[in-house]
C-alpha cells in the first residue's frame, strides 16, 4: 500500500483524509491518506518520511507552508511564485513542492460566478493561504489588492512582492475605495477589531474557512449587503489538483491501466467532505474553521 500524508499542526480536525480516501477508493487506488501531526522541530523528520519508498507525496498546511521549502529539492512554478507549498510530490528522485491553493481558490470563485478581472479586492491575512489568494487574484487581472493583516510588516513584505511581480495591479495596505470582493484568510474566530471593511454594493465575500456555519467576517459582510460564500469549494478543488499531481507523477499507464487519464472524482470528494462536516449545520456552500487547515 502506498501512503499520502498531511503535515501540519494542529490537524486533528482536518477533512483531508475523508476527501482524499473517498477519491482514492473511487479511482480504485490502493493508497491511504493519513494525518502526520508535525511540530516545527519535527519537520525535517516528517519530510524524510515522505521521501520513503512507500510514500507517494503529501500535503502541507500551517505552520509549515513556507518553512518546508528549505527541505525540498525544488519548487514547481506555482509554489515558486507564491513562496508557499501545500503539496509535495516525487519527480525523478527529487522531492518537489507545488501549490494547488491558487487553482483551488480560483475554481471555487468561478463556481460562484465571482468575477476577478478588474475587481477591487480586500484580503484579510498575509500567511500561506493569503499569499496564494493574492497571487492568484493578481495573475487573473484584479485591478487592486488591499492587504489587511494584524502584523503590518508581514503584509508589507507580501505587498512588495506583488508590486514587483504584478505592476499592473495596485497593491495597498489600507482601503481607499470599496471592495468588489473581500476574502478572509484568517482563523474563523479571529476578532476583526483591526479590520476596516469597506464593501461596494453588490460585492461578494469569500471566507476560506469551511467548518462553521458562519463567521464574524461573513456576518459583517452580509450586514453590508454582500453575497457570501465559504471555502468548501476551494478545499475540495485544491485537493483534486493535488491528486492530479500525485497520480500524474506516480503512475505510468502500465501501473494502473484504465485510470491514467481519469479526472478526480469530484462528486465523491464533495460528498465525503459534507459527510465529515455533518451533523454541523452547513450554509448552501459549506463552511469552515480555517482556510489553511485542510
Amino acid at each position: 500500500m502506498k501512503r499520502l500524508y498531511l503535515l501540519g499542526q494542529p490537524i486533528g480536525h482536518s477533512l483531508s483524509p475523508a476527501i482524499h480516501n473517498a477519491a482514492l477508493a473511487a479511482l480504485g487506488l490502493d493508497w491511504q491518506y493519513g494525518l502526520l501531526e508535525v511540530p516545527a522541530a519535527g519537520l525535517p523528520e516528517a519530510v524524510a518520511q515522505v521521501r520513503a519508498d512507500d510514500c507517494v507525496g503529501a500535503n502541507v498546511t500551517i505552520p509549515h507552508k513556507e518553512t518546508v521549502i528549505r527541505l525540498l529539492n525544488g519548487l514547481g512554478e506555482s509554489a515558486w511564485e507564491v513562496g508557499a507549498v501545500n503539496t509535495l510530490v516525487k519527480r525523478e528522485g527529487r522531492l518537489v513542492g507545488e501549490n494547488t491553493d491558487t487553482a483551488g481558490f480560483l475554481r471555487g470563485l468561478a463556481d460562484l460566478s465571482i468575477k476577478v478581472i478588474g475587481a477591487r479586492v480586500t484580503v484579510l491575512g498575509a500567511g500561506g493561504a493569503a499569499r496564494a489568494v493574492c497571487f492568484a487574484l493578481a495573475r487573473e487581472g484584479a485591478r487592486s489588492l488591499t492587504i489587511l493583516n494584524r502584523t503590518p510588516a508581514r503584509a508589507e513584505r507580501l505587498a512588495s512582492e506583488l508590486r514587483e511581480r504584478f505592476p499592473q495591479t495596485t497593491v495597498r495596505l489600507a482601503p481607499v475605495e470599496p471592495a468588489d470582493l473581500a476574502v478572509s484568510a484568517v482563523p474563523a474566530e479571529a476578532p476583526l477589531d483591526w479590520v476596516s471593511l469597506d464593501i461596494a454594493p453588490g460585492a461578494a465575500a469569500y471566507d476560506l474557512n469551511y467548518r462553521l456555519a458562519t463567521t464574524p467576517f461573513l456576518r459583517e459582510a452580509e450586514a453590508r449587503g454582500a453575497r457570501t460564500a465559504n471555502g468548501l469549494g476551494m478545499l475540495v478543488y485544491q485537493a483534486a489538483a493535488s491528486l492530479e499531481i500525485w497520480t500524474g507523477s506516480a503512475l505510468a499507464p502500465s501501473d494502473h491501466p484504465g485510470h491514467e487519464n481519469e479526472e478526480p472524482p469530484l462528486a465523491a470528494m464533495f460528498a465525503a467532505a459534507r459527510r465529515a462536516l455533518s451533523p454541523r449545520p452547513l450554509t448552501p456552500n459549506g463552511a469552515g474553521t480555517r482556510g489553511d487547515n485542510r
